[in-house]
């Protein structure tokens, strides 16, 4: 006697499904593994198809928008066209890699600004869909063509744009460069002096350094601003940058001695109140003291009200 037929376990449905999700893989498998040219991939992260512009490492699979960044990185440094290594370039900063970054920069050029520019017509899609790359790429160029109004502009949006996208390097970028503009700001007004030249050229001068002062990550940066909020009579500018170099009422953060060159931007009065806040940070009251009777008698005689505000006040603290 037989026992019942044996039961299939392979059934022509069964099949059909499992041939139809293997396709699937092997088409998935092969989209995965086909290289775009440099062209297309630009091309691809501008359109924004990829995962958005901030781009989200993961420890166990890297998003499809880092994948296609990486790739334009590395036929970016294999291109002969400016376009191609800028595009390269720009994919560094998305990526947060330095490294990558400075060769590309030695392969346009070289020096701390990039001087191989592509041609106006040929930078469409180089931002890759990134409105913060946008702005950074169009501060670049502006340095190569010294163009430091808009240099400055572009770079200032790129550190404000940083404050709500992940993007260190490019901020980093960015502090970098306006750290160079509110140094040649600086040197520009001591060489100058408070006397010389249009006094509203000087005003602008002392505007641009409070708010390069504000953005500064250099002790020497913040003084610069602070003292020329003290120039400028700008109360709030200078209690803000007070506040960013330690607190009220003495900044307990200053520069080394090595690094108070020319922070007197021209002026001998700010050279003795600077002086005089460096001393009451130090604990030296009785330098603090003389230096604060010279800020006082300077600012009466030019006369700067808001600075023998300050030394008046100072003056009532150091009793």
């Amino acid at each position: 006697m037989s026992g019942p037929p044996p039961e299939r376990l392979l059934t022509r449905p069964l099949i059909a499904f499992l041939v139809v999700v293997a396709g699937v893989l092997v088409w998935a498998g092969i989209e995965r593994l086909r290289q775009p040219d440099l062209e297309t991939a630009i091309r691809e992260l501008a359109d924004g198809d990829l995962e958005g512009p901030y781009p989200i490492r993961s420890d166990k699979a890297k998003g499809a928008r880092v994948r296609r960044l990486e790739l334009v990185v590395e036929l970016g440094a294999a291109s002969d066209s400016p376009r191609g290594r800028w595009a390269g370039l720009l994919a560094a900063v998305a990526l947060d890699d330095r490294a990558a970054y400075d060769v590309a920069v030695e392969r346009l050029g070289g020096g701390p600004v990039p001087s191989d520019l592509p041609h106006p017509d040929h930078r469409g899609f180089l931002d890759l869909g990134d409105p913060v790359l946008s702005h950074l790429a169009e501060a670049l160029w502006a340095e190569a063509l010294r163009e430091r109004d808009v240099a400055r502009r572009r770079w200032l949006q790129v550190v404000a744009q940083g404050r709500f996208a992940p993007r260190p390097l490019a901020v980093e970028l960015a502090r970098e460069y306006l750290e160079r503009h509110l140094e040649a700001e600086v040197r520009v007004l001591a060489e100058s002096g408070r006397e010389a030249g249009d006094p509203g050229v000087r005003a602008q001068r002392l505007e641009l350094l409070v708010e390069l002062g504000a953005v500064s990550r250099s002790e020497r940066g913040r003084w610069a601003g602070l003292l020329a909020a003290v120039a400028l009579a700008n109360r709030s500018a200078y209690h803000a940058a007070v506040e960013r170099l330690g607190g009220a009422p003495v900044p307990t953060v200053v520069p080394l001695p090595d690094q108070r060159a020319f922070l007197d931007l021209g002026d001998p009065v700010l050279a003795h109140l600077a002086a005089a806040l460096w001393a009451e940070a130090a604990t030296d009251r009785d330098t603090a003291r003389a230096r604060w009777r010279q800020a006082l008698a300077g600012g009466e005689l030019v006369p700067l009200p808001f600075v023998v505000e300050l030394a008046a006040a100072a003056l009532e603290r150091l009793r």
